[in-house]
C-alpha cells in the first residue's frame, strides 16, 4: 500500500506541471494497475493537495506581491505594485471563467470521458500537435500590462479544453498564451497562477466526494508520505519546466506526448 501511493505520488509530481496531461496519466494507470480502490480517492486528493502546496510555495514571492498590491489598492495608495495586483486579479478572473462554466455543466460527461483510453490517446496526440506548434510561435514579448482581458480569456479557453484526460492543462495554457504573443516568462507565470483557481476548485470537488464515500481506515503517516513526496517532486518539476520555458523549447514535450498517445492508441486496438 505504501509503495503504491509513494508510486503513485512520484507520477503526480512529475505530471502535474510538465505538459504531458496529470491526470491522462492517472487514469492509463488507473485501468491497467490494480490500485487499492478502496483508498484511490483519498490517494487522489492528498497528492493533488501536495502538488498544489509545491506550486503556492514556487510562486510564493509573486503571490506575497499580488496580496501586498492588492492591500495597498484597498489603502487607496496609487502604486505600481497596486496596479500589477489588480491587473493580475482581472487576468486570473478571465482565464477561469471558461474554465468554471466548462467544469460545472460538463463535470459528468468529462468523468465518463475520463475512463476512455481511446479519447486520452487521441487527446495525447493533439496535446504533442499544440505543443510541437509553440517551436514556430514568434512571440510579440507581451507582458502583464499589455496583455488583453480577450487574450486572459482566450487562455481560460484552451485550459478547459484540459478538462479532458490526456490535454495538458500547462501545455494548453502556456501554448496559447505564447500564440497570442506572451513572452515565455509571462505566458508560464500566467498559466500557474491562474491554475490555482482550477487546482483548487478540483481539490474542493475532491474533498466533497471524499466526504460522500470516504473512511479514515488508511494510516495518516502513509498519507503524509504521499503529501510530501508528491510536494517535493512537484516543486522539481515546476523548476525544470520554467528552465525549459526560458530556452523556448516548450515542443520538446510533443516528442514525449506523440509517443505515449501512439503506444496507447496501440495498445487498445
Amino acid at each position: 500500500m505504501l509503495l503504491e501511493l509513494i508510486f503513485l505520488a512520484i507520477i503526480q509530481g512529475i505530471t502535474e506541471f510538465l505538459p504531458v496531461s496529470s491526470s491522462g496519466h492517472l487514469n492509463v494507470l488507473a485501468h491497467f494497475i490494480a490500485f487499492d480502490q478502496q483508498h484511490l480517492l483519498l490517494y487522489f486528493l492528498v497528492l493533488h493537495a501536495g502538488t498544489a502546496c509545491a506550486a503556492i510555495y514556487f510562486f510564493r514571492q509573486d503571490i506575497y506581491a499580488i496580496i501586498l498590491g492588492l492591500w495597498e489598492f484597498v489603502t487607496k495608495k496609487d502604486t505600481e505594485q497596486a496596479k500589477n495586483a489588480i491587473k493580475w486579479v482581472q487576468l486570473i478572473i478571465m482565464v477561469s471563467i471558461p474554465t468554471g462554466i466548462v467544469g460545472i455543466t460538463l463535470k459528468t460527461s468529462v468523468e465518463a470521458l475520463g475512463s476512455n483510453l481511446l479519447v486520452i490517446s487521441i487527446a495525447w496526440i493533439v496535446t504533442a500537435i499544440i505543443l510541437f506548434a509553440t517551436k514556430f510561435v514568434v512571440s510579440k514579448k507581451l507582458e502583464l500590462m499589455t496583455f488583453t482581458y480577450k487574450d486572459a480569456f482566450l487562455v481560460g479557453i484552451a485550459q478547459s479544453f484540459a478538462l479532458l484526460p490526456g490535454i495538458s492543462r500547462s501545455g494548453s495554457t502556456i501554448a496559447m498564451a505564447l500564440f497570442l504573443g506572451a513572452s515565455p516568462s509571462f505566458a508560464g507565470k500566467l498559466s500557474f497562477l491562474a491554475s490555482f483557481v482550477a487546482i483548487f476548485g478540483a481539490l474542493l470537488l475532491e474533498i466533497l466526494d471524499y466526504i460522500k464515500v470516504g473512511d479514515s481506515t488508511l494510516s495518516f503517516t502513509y498519507l503524509f508520505i504521499g503529501f510530501i513526496m508528491s510536494f517535493i517532486v512537484g516543486l522539481f518539476s515546476l523548476k525544470f519546466l520554467i528552465s525549459i520555458l526560458k530556452h523556448g523549447k516548450l515542443f520538446l514535450f510533443s516528442v514525449y506526448c506523440f509517443i505515449i498517445g501512439v503506444l496507447l492508441l496501440f495498445v487498445i486496438l
